[in-house]
């Protein structure tokens, strides 16, 4: 039951600028490393990391958190030994999600050779590499693939397109050029600030029923709030989403982001489960 997938999908949106009070790296990683975690606890679906060209180190954070969700077999496969955002990536907690493991019916792999006679084997952390049946024309060395089991002996598996896991898979991570790109890709989005409505239940699930592909959290910087950026870019309030404080009576002049991210999180799951 802990590893079921939502009935509600929810995202994340957080600015490239959302580090930049911590100059240094390890810093830096510890405080995305605790964003993923969130994400994971609460089963978020994918995270947009959002170019405000004001302290911009969005590649950092897209990294580290793609690092963060990769399953540790994988991750010599997918990135480089001497990656500089990752130098300190052994501080970043486990998020121990389903794809982390390898006793259920579907695995997270890379694709690590294709023969002659194009038959596509994949490192699926298992002892030796797994036979793909039916790649579907070829897949290229080097793609992370999410296959389902067809035979343990020998090991072989297939695509699982047809076919998706029944519990909480992980995250995506997209980095895109400002806060309209945002508000672009989602039905609804939830602009966080002290400013906003209060929060509350009824209004939780007033979203969530308005919402067909699952609402996107947007979260400010310590360099700027939501609202400050979405004026920056020409966009109103009233056009970009619903304005809530989900943090009503906080005791502190401002929040970090990734403890209103935490405490949003937990707020809306009373509601979307």
């Amino acid at each position: 039951m802990r590893f079921r997938r939502r009935t509600t999908h929810v995202s994340l949106a957080i600015p490239s600028s959302t580090t930049y009070e911590n100059p240094d790296l390890l810093r830096k990683t510890e405080k995305v490393g605790n964003i993923a975690r969130a994400a994971a606890v609460f089963g978020v679906e994918s995270i947009w990391v959002y170019k405000t060209h004001d302290g911009d180190d969005g590649h950092v954070k897209t990294q580290i958190l793609r690092y963060a969700e990769t399953p540790p077999y994988l991750r010599k496969h997918l990135f480089g030994a001497n990656e500089e955002a990752l130098r300190y990536a052994g501080i970043i907690p486990p998020l121990r999600i389903p794809h982390n493991r390898s006793d259920g019916d579907f695995a997270e792999g890379v694709v690590t050779k294709v023969g002659a006679d194009q038959s596509t084997w994949v490192d699926i952390g298992q002892d030796s590499s797994a036979l793909l049946r039916d790649p579907a024309g070829g897949i290229d060395v080097g793609r992370r693939v999410t296959v389902r089991y067809i035979s343990r002996k020998p090991l072989e598996v297939a695509m699982s397109s047809s076919r998706q896991p029944p519990q909480y898979w992980g995250y995506e991570v997209k980095e895109v050029d400002g806060i309209k790109n945002v508000i672009e890709g989602f039905d609804r989005c939830i602009l966080t600030s002290a400013h906003g409505e209060k929060v509350s239940l009824e209004k939780l699930e007033e979203i969530r029923l308005d919402s067909t592909e699952g609402p996107c959290l947007v979260f400010g910087s310590p360099l700027g709030g939501v609202m400050e950026y979405l004026t920056k870019e020409g966009i109103s309030t009233h056009d970009a989403g619903v304005l809530l404080n989900t943090v009503p009576g906080q005791c502190v002049e401002t929040m970090r982001t990734e403890e209103a991210i935490w405490a949003t999180l937990a707020v809306c799951n009373l509601v979307w489960q």
